[in-house]
């Protein structure tokens, strides 16, 4: 209840419809397709970790991906740690820049501790370099921001279907 408040807060303060104002806070351009995706699944929905220092793109982020994950969302590498020793976590999407950390460093610390779990990086401070450095230490994508979200979307799902092994979860 109390997201709800907040996201419409955010909402009244900029002026503009919750949708808008939750897709300008991320960057994302207007013209961008709406998201369409159907998710058939057996069980429960997919668990996602949000990890995001700036609170705008945080909460725009749980809010945009709460139809289709559990999301959880954290301002930090330690906070995004206890979350994954506590919470059975399916995907994270990683801030670059955290304020605790590199998140290089965490992404490292995942895929190490945490091998089923994807990671999805996603920075307003991307480069070739730093991207090519993601993967190289285990990432599943990397986004720059702004990003479109039905990219964010479908790249989710395609890693879930790579840890999962198709799963019963499909993306039209």
């Amino acid at each position: 209840m109390r997201s709800k408040r907040r996201t419409k807060k955010l909402a009244a303060g900029l002026g503009l419809g919750v949708g808008l104002a939750l897709l300008a806070t991320l960057g994302v351009r207007r013209d961008q397709a709406p998201v369409r995706v159907d998710v058939e699944s057996v069980g429960q929905k997919p668990a996602v970790l949000v990890v995001e220092d700036e609170a705008g793109p945080r909460d725009a982020l749980r809010v945009i991906l709460r139809p289709f994950f559990n999301v959880h969302a954290v301002a930090s590498a330690q906070d995004a740690r206890q979350v994954l020793r506590e919470q059975p976590i399916d995907l994270v999407t990683l801030d670059q820049k955290l304020p605790d950390g590199d998140g290089l460093d965490l992404l490292q610390d995942i895929t190490r501790n945490h091998a089923d779990v994807g990671v999805i990086i996603i920075t307003g401070y991307g480069s070739l370099k730093s991207a090519m450095e993601g993967l190289r230490r285990g990432a599943t994508a990397y986004l720059n921001k702004p990003f479109n979200v039905t990219e964010l979307i479908s790249l989710m799902y395609r890693a879930l279907e790579k840890k999962r092994g198709h799963n019963g979860f499909r993306i039209k």
